[in-house]
């Protein structure tokens, strides 16, 4: 691969080379060429099995982009609970250009970007986006191009590098306590901790979260390094181990009505 623009994670050991190299085989042709065609010394040879494969790969420097797993997290709107739709899995952008690209979850199954940097199916490059829902998000604007569809599921829960993203119904109370080995019961002492219904929450190492009809354990230790992007306005809490986006989205002017709900959605 070394006459290619293509590079692996020295660091990874997810998936065997072999495996990685097979992943991005476009097509390949086996062809048996006869003796007769290619005269040779030897006798005992009848002819000649020619491979050929094409890799989705470049001997060109291609444009880099920054890729990112997209996750739209359920909120409460008008009684009922609604999150983004029609969103990509994973998203790259190529800030020199302003370019984007980016793959629904069934088009990355073939791709490994943690181990790779390229992938086999590559959709095609979009150079005009300005009236798009996520190009709304990204400058901060009224977001007027999102279609929104309603969440049925009672919990959500996503694990996000140390943290876990929840969406429930109304906030919960949830205790927490140290995990044992042993089978020895204790009582709680003051470790009462009140979930907001759209929260960003940090667990303790080696420690659980007991809710009324969920448990959530922290976060397993990244295996590379993270990075977590939150906007300046959700920072500024004194508690950096439940960030309240609830109360970020009712502050919002980013969503004076939520396109594509109309008055009676909830007959």
């Amino acid at each position: 691969m070394s006459s290619t623009n293509v590079s692996f994670n020295a660091d990874s050991t997810s998936l065997p080379l072999v495996e990685l190299v097979s992943r991005l085989l476009i097509q390949q042709h086996i062809n048996f060429l006869p003796r007769s065609n290619h005269p040779t010394v030897d006798d005992s040879i009848i002819g000649v099995l020619s491979i050929s494969s094409f890799f989705a790969a470049t001997i060109n420097k291609k444009t880099t982009f920054s890729l990112f797993e997209l996750l739209p997290i359920p909120f409460p709107y008008g009684g009922i609970r609604v999150r983004l739709a029609d969103m990509p899995y994973i998203a790259g952008f190529d800030s020199n250009n302003r370019n984007l690209i980016k793959w629904t979850k069934g088009e990355s199954t073939s791709c490994d970007f943690r181990t790779m940097s390229v992938c086999r199916e590559t959709p095609p490059i979009i150079t005009d986006w300005n009236d798009t829902c996520i190009f709304q998000i990204l400058t901060d604007s009224t977001l007027s191009l999102c279609r929104t569809e309603q969440y049925r599921e009672l919990i959500f829960i996503h694990c996000i590098g140390k943290q876990w993203a929840i969406s429930i119904n109304s906030s919960t109370p949830c205790h927490s306590t140290f995990l044992s080995s042993t089978k020895q019961s204790y009582a709680f002492h003051n470790n009462l901790r009140t979930l907001p219904t759209v929260a960003l929450i940090t667990i303790p190492p080696h420690t659980v979260l007991i809710c009324d009809r969920f448990s959530i354990s922290a976060a397993p230790l990244p295996t590379g390094p993270s990075l977590s992007l939150l906007h300046s306005s959700i920072c500024n809490t004194s508690d950096t181990d439940t960030i309240d986006l609830y109360q970020h989205l009712s502050n919002s002017t980013r969503w004076p009505k939520l396109p594509y709900i109309s008055d009676n959605f909830q007959a």
